[in-house]
């Protein structure tokens, strides 16, 4: 479930930024009271259940033995400061790379983000419209419209309205959300 919501919620994220610059009509987006509760930075916080800190830690050891999906998850604690961690943009670029060049599409999405916007690396459109494509030939509509939106506006890639329809055409066919409104904004240029 914790994977789930984060995916959905980072999908309302990304879209949101690169339309909006907010998280607009995102609603499961989660709360304080949704996010783990266990351990801030490395140290064990004294105010955490044994469940929580137990959670935390199966998590992590799966990371370090390669599991995609737990470093996907692990990014995403240290991206937006769940189980109390430090909000920490270098150790979440660390732990998505892991996940993304194993092919774990939300990790790649994640990733695209941070290169993007340059959180925990330098700003670079080129490498963010790489792993934008990835997640977007996965299927992921999220990317899709993000990527669209970079051929659109030409960073990243050279400016390509085809190449910008395509994508957030694809976005829309499956429903994701600021797709329509997207291709409607590129028709009207």
């Amino acid at each position: 479930m914790f994977l789930s919501r984060i995916q959905r919620w980072m999908g309302c994220l990304v879209a949101g930024l690169v339309l909006a610059g907010m998280l607009a009509g995102c609603s499961d987006a989660p709360q304080s009271s949704d996010a783990p509760q266990s351990v801030a930075a490395t140290n064990v916080n004294e105010s955490q259940s044994a469940e929580d800190i137990a959670k935390f830690e199966e998590v992590k050891k799966a990371a370090e033995q390669g599991d995609a999906d737990a470093q996907f998850n692990l990014g995403a604690a240290y991206d937006f400061g769940f189980w109390n961690l430090a909000k920490n943009d270098a150790e979440a670029v660390k732990w998505y790379t892991l996940a993304a060049e194993q092919g774990e599409v939300h990790a790649q999405l994640a990733l695209g983000r941070m290169y993007a916007w340059g959180e925990g690396v330098a700003k670079d459109d080129a490498e963010a419209a790489k792993w934008y494509r990835l997640a977007a030939e996965q299927g992921e509509g999220n990317a899709q419209v993000s990527l669209g939106m970079m051929y659109a506006e030409g960073r990243g890639v050279a400016k390509n309205e085809a190449e910008a329809v395509k994508w957030l055409q694809e976005a829309a066919d499956q429903g994701t959300e600021h797709a329509e409104k997207a291709l409607e904004s590129l028709k009207k240029k």
